[in-house]
């Protein structure tokens, strides 16, 4: 069934068009006539080619001549006409007869499938036959809802967020499940757009709460895990400034000397730093450097099976059977580990 496509008289004095070669100018009205039979839309480059009697790569190089001529529009799947659903808007649809109802539909491959076309028309079976000589998949009549006026827009405008392009749609699998349970009830159109219109509703709440949700976990895992570093070059550098009566800038500078020392560990530095506050150390800078450098802080095993050595040879200074200082040195090292995980 052929239809018509609105060509406007201002062409002849638009530079867009005027500009074109002759050739190229046969070539985009030969493109909107293809447009026109898809509902707006361009189908696959094979079978553009086919429809103009071009090899592909000369379909290719006309449709990008179009883009850049500002008179195609570049989609995520191809091309469409420049402003067309302004320029083709639905006016010129059949009217149905006064009182005869007429239905929107919704055409596609498969419910689920990337593209549904959502339209109007006094005989959605017949309309099928057009779009099929445009697609290269079978189409079928999933929905129909009966309607009295030419009223589609109302849809298209609750379902704009899911507009691939025209009258096409990509909609997830929720609204499917409503439009398709909506035609299997009978319902009207006025009752799908109702329908609809509660169901996105609720979904926009229900996104909403599981946003807050999730802002509030963010929120209570980072309490659970401060950022040391943070603390340190904060309360740490503030702490350090009062101990020793130094400007921020020599504090930050000795924090980052202290840091290096420590393997980038910031909890080792700020516990120095307020282990000296605790302890009132007069020389705050040297007590905590000290502590950094010493075998306390690099090697803390080691250090207290030294300890316990250095005690036993204390002791050796003192008369006794040799037996119990073997015996004592032993038990030293043996409670070396114990002592460790005690502090």
């Amino acid at each position: 069934m052929n239809h018509w496509w609105r060509a406007y008289n201002e062409a002849v004095n638009d530079p867009k068009l005027q500009l074109l070669s002759d050739a190229l100018f046969r070539a985009w009205f030969n493109v909107m006539c293809i447009a026109s039979t898809n509902g707006g839309n361009l189908p696959a480059l094979k079978d553009i080619a086919f429809t103009l009697r071009i090899q592909p790569t000369k379909a290719a190089q006309v449709l990008a001549q179009l883009h850049a001529a500002g008179l195609l529009d570049k989609t995520e799947t191809g091309f469409i006409p420049h402003n067309w659903n302004g320029r083709q808007y639905k006016s010129d649809e059949p009217k149905a007869a006064k009182g005869k109802d007429s239905y929107v539909y919704v055409i596609g491959t498969q419910w689920g499938a990337e593209a549904l076309k959502i339209g109007f028309s006094k005989n959605p079976w017949a309309r099928i036959v057009e779009l099929q000589t445009a697609h290269h998949e079978k189409l079928s009549v999933l929905a129909v809802f009966k309607c009295r006026s030419h009223s589609e827009v109302d849809v298209h405008d609750i379902l704009k967020a899911y507009r691939k392009a025209g009258e096409w749609f990509s909609l997830p699998t929720k609204i499917c499940v409503a439009i398709s349970n909506a035609a299997g009830r009978s319902c009207t159109y006025d009752d799908l757009v109702v329908e609809l219109r509660e169901l996105l509703r609720s979904t926009t709440t229900e996104a909403d709460t599981e946003q807050k949700q999730k802002d509030s976990e963010a929120n209570a895992s980072g309490a659970e895990a401060p950022d040391h570093r943070k603390r340190l070059f904060g309360d740490g550098l503030s702490k350090l400034a009062k101990l020793t009566g130094k400007g921020p800038d020599a504090c930050r500078s000795f924090v980052g000397k202290c840091l290096k020392a420590a393997s980038d560990d910031a909890v080792i530095v700020l516990g120095l730093i307020e282990d000296a506050e605790r302890n009132q150390v007069a020389d705050p800078s040297a007590w905590i450097a000290a502590r950094l450098k010493g075998p306390d802080h690099a090697k803390p095993k080691s250090s207290v099976i030294q300890a316990a050595d250095n005690l036993i040879a204390k002791l050796a200074e003192f008369d006794g059977p040799a037996g119990g200082l073997d015996d004592l040195r032993s038990d030293a090292r043996q409670d070396s580990p114990r002592l460790l995980s005690h502090g």
